[in-house]
Order: C-alpha cells, then sequence, then structure tokens
C-alpha cells in the first residue's frame, strides 16, 4: 500500500509565530507555498512559486528595457520605490514613447491631472503647439460641449476683446443659434447697441416677415394723419383725417350720428334711396329730404318734400319753413308754406287730374266705388236701360258724372236718398237722351243729382 507523507501547516498568521526547527519544512495554506525553518527565525522563509518567478523574470525585461533610455533616466530611476516601479507592471510603452517624457518638469500633481484621461492620441495631440497659459486654458474647465460645439470655434479670428463680449452671456444654445446664418455687417447690429427693449417687446418681432421696406411705412408716422406712401395709423380716438381718393371694392358700414359729405357732386347708383330704416315698429317720424336756401339774403330758410307721420302719412311740399327739420318737419314753424309744384301730368288713382276718367257701359249696370270721380259714358240699345245708385258704397265728396250717349232715355234708380237739386224730390229720374247729370255724395245713403236733361 502506498504511503502518505503529509507537512505540518497553518495560516500566514499563525507561521508569524511559529519558529520552526532546524531543517523543518511547513505549508502557508494561505499563500499555497513551502516554509523552510531555521531553528531562530520567526514564521522561516517562503519559497517562490512558479508564478512569482515568472513575473520577476518579465520585471528584469522591462527594467533592462530602461536601461537603454536617454541618459540621465538611470539615475532619475535610483529614487524610485518599488511601488512606483510597479506602475510600469505590463507596460507596453516603447523606448521612443517614454523618451517623449524626456525634459519634462511636470510635478506629479500635474501629471496627475491626466489620470482618467480616456483622449485618444490623436485628440492629445489637438494641443500640440498650444501657447495658452494654465489660466486660459482653465476657462473650459466645466464646459460640456461637445468636439462638434467646439468646432464651431474653428478658424475663428476674433480678437479676445471681442470673444469677451460674450462673458457672463446666459443665453442658451438655442438662443444663440438665433444667429446662426446671420449676414448682417457689424454696423447693422450695432443699431441695437443701447436698446432698452425686454425680452417680451422684442419677441414681439417674432415671426415677422416683413421687409425693411415694408417696416419703413410706418417710419415717421403721425397718429391720425394721412402721410404719403405710408401706413394709415388712428389716434387715440380712432380718427384719421387727410385721405384723397378712395376706391371700396366691398361694402361701407358707417356708424355714428352724423356722416356728412361734403363733395361738389355726389353720383349714387341705387335707383332707389331707403330712409327711415329703424321706423319699422312705430309711425313716429316723417320721411323725406330737405334743402336749405336764403330766400331773402338774410334768412335761411328749409324747402323739401317729406311723407306727415302727424297728417295720416300724406306727403308735402313746403318752404321757407326758418325751422330745421329733425326726425319731424315742424308744419308750424315760422315761415312754413306749402311749395308749388309745377308738373307735366298729374294723377291719380283714377288718373291724370285734368281729366276725368271714363266707364263706358251700353247695358244695366250699378255704380261701384272705382266709379267715384269718373264720368259714366252710357250707351243704351234701346230705352230699357238702368243705372243703379246703390247705398253704402260710396262716401261723403263723392262724385260721378252720368253722360247718355245716345237718343234713348236712361233710367236713373235710386237708393234711400237721391234729391234733384231743382225741385228737391226724392225719387228716381230719367235722362233724355244726349243728356249729362252729376251725383254728389254727402253721406252713404244720400247724394244730389243736377243737370241738364233730368226728369
Amino acid at each position: 500500500m502506498a504511503k502518505l507523507l503529509q507537512l505540518r501547516r497553518g495560516t500566514t498568521s499563525q507561521h508569524s509565530s511559529f519558529t520552526g526547527a532546524v531543517g523543518e519544512v511547513t505549508v502557508d495554506t494561505d499563500k499555497d507555498v513551502v516554509v523552510v525553518h531555521d531553528g531562530s527565525t520567526a514564521g522561516g522563509t517562503a519559497l517562490a512559486t512558479e508564478a512569482s518567478v515568472t513575473a520577476k523574470q518579465a520585471a528584469d525585461a522591462e527594467l533592462t528595457e530602461l536601461a537603454t533610455m536617454a541618459s540621465g533616466t538611470a539615475s532619475a530611476l535610483a529614487d524610485l520605490t518599488q511601488a512606483e516601479v510597479q506602475i510600469l507592471d505590463g507596460a507596453t510603452v516603447t523606448t521612443a514613447e517614454l523618451n517623449t517624457l524626456d525634459g519634462v518638469t511636470s510635478t506629479a500633481a500635474e501629471l496627475n491631472l491626466l489620470d482618467g484621461v480616456t483622449s485618444t492620441t490623436a485628440e492629445l495631440n489637438i494641443l500640440d503647439g498650444v501657447t495658452s497659459t494654465a489660466a486660459e486654458l482653465n476657462l473650459l474647465d466645466g464646459v460640456t460641449s461637445t468636439t462638434a460645439e467646439l468646432n464651431i470655434l474653428d478658424g475663428v479670428t476674433s480678437t479676445t476683446a471681442e470673444l469677451n463680449i460674450l462673458d457672463g452671456v446666459t443665453s442658451t444654445a438655442a438662443e444663440l443659434n438665433i444667429l446662426d446664418g446671420v449676414t448682417s455687417s457689424t454696423a447693422e447690429l450695432n443699431l441695437l447697441d443701447g436698446v432698452t427693449s425686454t425680452t417680451a417687446e422684442l419677441n414681439i418681432l417674432d415671426g415677422v416677415t416683413s421687409t425693411a421696406a415694408e417696416l419703413n411705412l410706418v417710419d415717421g408716422i403721425t397718429a391720425g394723419t394721412v402721410s404719403a406712401s405710408k401706413a394709415l395709423i388712428v389716434d387715440a380716438s380712432k380718427d384719421l383725417t387727410g385721405l384723397n381718393d378712395v376706391t371700396i371694392a366691398g361694402n361701407l358700414t358707417v356708424n355714428g350720428t352724423t356722416t356728412t359729405i361734403d363733395t361738389t357732386n355726389l353720383t349714387v347708383e341705387d335707383p332707389l334711396i331707403s330712409l327711415a330704416k329703424n321706423n319699422n315698429s312705430s309711425n313716429t317720424v316723417d320721411i323725406g329730404f330737405y334743402g336749405l336756401y336764403d330766400a331773402t339774403g338774410s334768412q335761411d330758410v328749409y324747402t323739401g318734400l317729406f311723407r306727415d307721420a302727424n297728417d295720416s302719412g300724406k306727403w308735402k311740399l313746403f318752404e321757407l319753413n326758418q325751422a330745421a327739420p329733425t326726425t319731424t318737419v315742424d308744419t308750424s314753424g315760422t315761415g312754413y308754406t306749402a311749395a308749388t309744384l309745377v308738373v307735366g301730368t298729374l294723377e291719380d288713382s283714377k288718373g291724370d287730374v285734368r281729366k276725368i276718367p271714363e266707364n263706358a257701359k251700353t247695358t244695366n249696370y250699378t255704380l261701384v266705388a272705382a266709379d267715384a270721380g269718373k264720368h259714366i259714358k252710357f250707351t243704351p240699345g234701346d230705352a230699357n236701360q238702368t243705372l243703379t245708385v246703390p247705398d253704402s258704397v260710396f262716401a261723403s265728396g263723392d262724385a260721378i258724372t252720368i253722360v247718355n250717349n245716345s237718343g234713348n232715355n236712361l233710367a236713373i234708380a235710386k237708393g234711400t236718398n237721391m234729391y234733384y237739386a231743382a225741385d228737391g224730390t226724392n225719387a228716381n229720374r230719367t235722362l233724355a237722351g244726349r243728356g249729362v247729370a252729376t251725383l254728389l255724395f254727402i253721406a252713404a245713403d244720400t247724394c244730389y243729382i243736377t243737370g241738364a236733361g233730368l226728369s
């Protein structure tokens, strides 16, 4: 049977207080190494592992490479501690690359600024040839701009003084981007020098697309006064004066108390002028027109034509009225007189007032209300035809003329009362051939008859 050899063993802490016999061998269970004792040294001497030997060989190779560095480097290495040398453990830097540090006077604190830097060689080379001082480079301390954003400054020729104009600016990138693409000259931008407008006031221009020419339309404008080739701006009372010719393509609505048209000629296309617009719920205002004149050279008077709302809507033509009409014409005003009207032909509901309209009949006929003011030209074919005068058809003042346009007699049958003017009798009458008689009503059922050929 095989034999098992098991040495005495313990932790690194237990070994530190253990002194083995001369030549005794134990095992450190923490480091997994063999420890040889000499009978007097506490903890003994630990033997090297294969891994530690390999590491030592690598370090020797790195030290050999350091020995070939530029003069003065070796003496500098003499002061390095083991920990400092270990920093190079695993370094893949070449001799040429390490020689870059030859002559560097930076302190450890200054070199530690690079601790944690992830920039590439190309990125660090950007600083190659930079003559800025530490204070100037410290201006970038805390900058969060990206490479693309910093590249905006690439090729900038502005002086420090010019760039210092931005010192203290709190505008955001979005706000500063408003200037992106601006082609204004310094002189044009200097127009803003000394402007005290607030952001809110300047924001009024936000979205404005007007050109300089269009904005110049308000330059020098006095509110309420028209200026040639300028915009129109009303004053505080919304008044505007000074306009010359104006053409309005659409409708024009004028509100207010008085509309004055001070012009030599007035041309109106509308064939019918509408008056008394608000007179639709009552009959309290007169409708018409009037004019001013001076009949004597010392007294203003008025003449016009109007519908009198206080006199059953009769139309009246007046003159010499010293009282200016308002919503009504004062017919009791000083000088008010009915004016003269000269016409070629004057008609009423019956026809030409200079004529007696005709109603021609040949057979029996009863008068109707429309016959008032007319003459009935009766041409009976024989002596058996009758003209009847009815009751309750005519009113007081109505008159009718009867003409017998034949050689035959015409019978006239009365209503309630038809008095013969010649003797006052109330009876039916006969109008002889070619005779003429007139009926004049004084009531709905009473009239008088007179004429030639009556019996």
